[in-house]
């Protein structure tokens, strides 16, 4: 099959972004939100290298008390109540409903190699403007087509 590297490339960007989302689509739609406290902020192991600050946050759920780590938000201080959402056949995976709680993990991952196949779609020397890309079943799977 011949197509257009612009095709090629928007494929393969889909192929990155799709999963991602629909994860934390899934994630989402089974979740419940409610409010809980920011009890105070932690930091990392002393050993290590960069010491990232997180804050512990927690939430009732019927009798039990639910404590999470996220991360830090300069908003909010100790004390301060918080929006949580968090699953409901596993309350114990709980994230801050913020737009960083929620989405922060999902656009580090999912842009890193968005970006490097940006780089690659845009250097005209890697895959030169107005190509074709032959994919097939047999070896090269990917062939570049002038």
């Amino acid at each position: 099959m011949i197509i257009r590297r612009s095709i090629f490339f928007l494929a393969l960007a889909l192929l990155i972004i799709v999963p991602v989302l629909t994860s934390k689509l899934i994630w989402m739609a089974g979740t419940k939100t409610t409010i809980g406290v920011k009890a105070f902020e932690g930091m990392g192991n002393a050993l290590d290298q960069l010491r990232a600050t997180y804050s512990v946050i927690y939430f009732k759920h019927g009798q039990d008390t639910i404590w999470f780590n996220s991360p830090t938000d300069l908003s909010y201080k100790p004390g301060d109540q918080v929006p949580v959402r968090y699953r409901i056949a596993d309350p114990s995976d709980a994230r801050m409903n913020t737009l960083t709680g929620i989405w922060a993990g999902s656009l580090i991952y999912g842009s890193i190699p968005l970006i490097l196949i940006l780089l690659i779609f845009l250097h005209p020397k890697v895959v030169p403007r107005r190509s074709r890309i032959s994919l097939s079943y047999k070896k090269p799977f990917i062939a570049l087509l002038d």
